[in-house]
């Protein structure tokens, strides 16, 4: 169950930086990689949440709410979700930990939030769906059509 602390929701606490993004979005699994790229290295693990059981780790966070943003679970359990992840994902490098309060500018939140929504509610139809080929599992076929 996902519980919240000062707010801020969080799970069980991984130990590690977990990225939760769509296996199945073509354009996702690229930015996972890239954003795993520029984190701290070693620190940043990607996990594609439509893998069978990937969620289990996570109490509270569901299938659906993956569908709509990617998910960062920090070592203690906080969750952040879309652009707020991948700043605070960003951040754990040490170059890079003015991005975190950029992010929190007022106006600047609310367009990157805004600009994540949008790619994130047509990430299939701007970079194209699976293809039963591109699909080692069923699980592709039950999401096909549903986005």
């Amino acid at each position: 169950m996902v519980e919240t602390v000062n707010s801020t929701p969080t799970t069980t606490p991984p130990g590690k930086y977990m990225i939760l993004y769509d296996g199945l979005c073509r354009f996702c699994a690229r930015q996972s990689q890239r954003l795993i790229a520029l984190a701290r290295p070693g620190l940043v693990e990607a996990v594609n949440f439509q893998q069978e059981g990937a969620l289990d780790r996570f109490p509270g966070i569901t299938h659906d709410a993956c569908m709509k943003a990617m998910h960062l679970i920090e070592p203690d359990g906080r969750i952040s979700q879309g652009a707020e992840a991948i700043a605070r994902a960003i951040a754990t490098r040490p170059m890079f930990r003015w991005l975190r309060p950029l992010y929190y500018l007022p106006g600047l939140r609310q367009t990157l939030d805004g600009l994540y929504a949008f790619i994130a509610s047509n990430r299939y139809r701007l970079w194209g769906k699976p293809t039963p080929q591109d699909c080692d599992s069923g699980t592709c076929r039950l999401h096909r059509f549903n986005s």
